[in-house]
């Protein structure tokens, strides 16, 4: 962990949490789904899904908000 606290903002290593303390899941069709894989520790590919969608909804909200001030 020393090595990846270097390249963290904080660089310290009590920064992180070791996979036995972290927890992740996903809402789907009203019921929890873990994201932990035993093999590979969490699913990130879920989350970046996500996060994708909310960035583009965020960039579809700003072009109506600039297209409206544009016109207004």
């Amino acid at each position: 962990m020393k090595d990846q606290a270097a390249s963290s903002y904080l660089k310290d290593p009590r920064a992180f949490l070791s996979m036995d303390q972290v927890s992740a899941y996903e809402m789907k069709r009203n019921k929890l789904r873990p994201l932990k894989d035993e093999d590979y520790g969490i699913r990130w590919d879920t989350l970046s899904d996500v996060s994708s969608d909310i960035q583009q909804k965020y960039f579809e909200i700003h072009e109506k908000e600039e297209t409206i001030h544009e016109e207004g």
